[in-house]
């Protein structure tokens, strides 16, 4: 009897054990892909090769301003490629060359805002001029409206932020 009541015992701790320690699964994190929003670019003639990188904050989970002074990582939503190979895709669908010889263009800020009623997106550059040049760099800040707080037009609003940063680096 006291075998069967010691069974009985192990065998609800280890029924309690495992339902609490499995929980629900966790949502899925949705990916967002704003080249899939870019618009059609003109050619235009003439343009100097560029390079792209990005600081080292900007990764594939997505940035929001949530404040004046405040950035948060969205835990539930990332960029289906990281910041810089979205600003790549955006200059070679401009046909701007990509190239280790031409002006560097540092991405400092990819980032969606939400402060107060504003809902846009933000894309800003440093333009280092061509290697051995020793002219000042250039900032470039982009930001476009969403019009509200969709993910559909989040995203459009940052392809379309990217692509105006992409007119204005050329």
């Amino acid at each position: 009897m006291r075998r069967l009541s010691l069974l009985l015992l192990l065998f609800g701790l280890t029924t309690l054990a495992s339902c609490l320690s499995s929980g629900p699964p966790a949502p899925p994190v949705r990916w967002l892909d704003p080249t899939a929003a870019f618009a059609d670019v003109a050619p235009v003639a003439g343009r100097a090769a560029v390079r792209v990188r990005a600081q080292p904050h900007l990764v594939q989970d997505i940035a929001v301003r949530i404040g004046a002074v405040e950035v948060a990582y969205d835990p539930d939503h990332r960029w289906l490629l990281p910041p810089d190979e979205v600003l790549r895709r955006a200059f070679a669908r401009a046909q701007v060359p990509l190239g280790d010889g031409g002006r560097l263009v540092e991405l400092t800020e990819f980032e969606l805002q939400r402060v107060g009623s504003v809902r846009a997106a933000r894309v800003a550059c440093l333009v280092q001029p061509a290697a051995g040049a020793a002219a000042v760099p250039v900032r470039h800040d982009v930001v476009v409206g969403a019009g509200d707080d969709s993910l559909e037009a989040l995203t459009r609003a940052m392809a379309k932020a990217v692509q105006d940063l992409v007119a204005q680096v050329r």
